[in-house]
């Protein structure tokens, strides 16, 4: 079932007219959250295809003075970490032909500061996502004590979507109409 959920929502995806404008929507309701502006450290991804673009994102991290870290899959088996990146030169093309920190960055050691930004081809209004397969940011998330934010066009959220005991709920979405909160964290109560 979730296999043909992924096509359907990658060819909605792939269609959808304005992806550039809806992303500067996303973009300035994320960089205008409480949310951010309390994190200390923000953990991007490295967007492909038609995913939502965190590249103004990064660039104002990068601006404010954020530490900055990104994911690299470590195994096929759905194991990842984040590393702490300076710049865009600590960036190269990695499993899956997706950008991911060079081996000499060194590893996040993420705390309740953390933010963490999670990819996905649709979310539903319960927090769960469907993403490609593989449970990467599951398997990160069940044990991350920061705050997780999802990033989705407004036309992908899902009314629900079929969800296993792996599966974990971001406490917040960002979509270019507007931010939906799950069991939020206290600390970030007010984003």
């Amino acid at each position: 079932m979730k296999s043909g959920l992924r096509k359907e929502f990658k060819q909605l995806r792939d269609s959808l007219d304005g992806r550039k404008a809806l992303d500067k929507e996303i973009t300035d309701r994320f960089l205008g959250s409480d949310y951010y502006k309390e994190a200390e450290t923000v953990m991007l991804y490295s967007s492909t295809g038609s995913e939502v673009s965190l590249d103004e994102i990064f660039r104002a991290c990068m601006r404010d003075g954020k530490r900055i870290a990104f994911p690299l899959c470590l195994d096929k088996n759905g194991l990842m970490d984040f590393f702490v990146v300076e710049g865009e030169n600590d960036l190269s093309e990695g499993m899956y032909g997706i950008f991911a920190p060079k081996a000499e960055c060194p590893v996040l050691r993420a705390d309740e500061k953390c933010l963490c930004c999670v990819p996905g081809l649709s979310f539903d209004k319960k927090g769960y996502r469907l993403g490609y397969g593989k449970g990467y940011y599951d398997r990160y998330l069940s044990s991350f004590k920061g705050i997780s934010i999802g990033f989705c066009y407004d036309a992908l959220v899902s009314e629900g979507l079929p969800c296993d005991s792996y599966d974990k709920q971001v406490n917040c979405l960002i979509t270019d109409k507007k931010i939906y909160k799950f069991n939020s964290k206290e600390d970030f109560k007010n984003g």
